[in-house]
């Protein structure tokens, strides 16, 4: 497993961009955090990301290696 992480901000929020690999394939993740909820929302539609469920990384990777399945 290797992941790269980025940190920025957008607007008020910040945020990191990472990527995942494995042998089985790379995932691109994103996560935006602030205290104030608003601005989460705000940079999300910022990006122009639609909403989605929050995935935990762990549960992400076991999808990417097929462990489970």
């Amino acid at each position: 497993m290797h992941k790269h992480r980025e940190r920025f901000t957008v607007g008020a929020a910040m945020a990191e961009l990472s990527e995942v690999r494995a042998a089985e394939g790379a995932r691109g993740t994103i996560a935006i955090e602030s205290e104030d909820s608003s601005l989460v929302v705000a940079a999300v539609h910022e990006l122009g990301l639609p909403l989605r469920p929050n995935v935990c990384l762990a549960r992400g990777l076991k999808a990417l290696v097929g462990f489970g399945a």
